[in-house]
């Protein structure tokens, strides 16, 4: 038996007794079986001239129950003169939940943490590295 699903010709099988058949799916939606996403609790401080000239921007990220999260990918976003925030650096949690970057006071940014292993996406407010401050 051949059916058709999405454009595509599928060839229907048998599993144990059952007929295995393709299900139409919207292109581009995911399934509803997929797992909820936690949200993260996402701490940044800044801290002036503690290398040389530079602030030194530290984020801090833990799960829903307050566990550190190891591994994360945390990105750096640096407005630029067409107001935009584009990636400047990125780096991956430690072991304590943290990762850090040592910046140019002058500039403005934003801390961005993709979507994945079961997180929701954050992006932070746009914050000055030039006074020390807790977001």
């Amino acid at each position: 038996m051949i059916k058709e699903t999405l454009g595509a010709a599928v060839l229907g099988t048998t599993l144990c007794g059952v007929p295995a058949t393709a299900t139409a799916q919207t292109p581009g939606a995911f399934p509803s079986t997929a797992a909820a996403q936690e949200n993260l609790s996402v701490a940044i401080r800044v801290r002036t001239d503690v290398v040389g000239n530079l602030s030194r921007i530290r984020v801090t990220l833990e799960d829903e129950d307050d566990n550190k999260v190891t591994g994360k990918n945390v990105c750096l976003r640096r407005r630029n003169a067409a107001g935009s925030f584009p990636i400047l650096t990125c780096g991956l949690t430690g072991s304590d939940g943290r990762v850090r970057f040592d910046v140019n006071p002058n500039r403005v940014y934003q801390v961005r943490v993709p979507a994945g292993g079961g997180f929701n996406a954050f992006t932070s407010r746009a914050f000055d590295a030039d006074e020390n401050l807790d977001i």
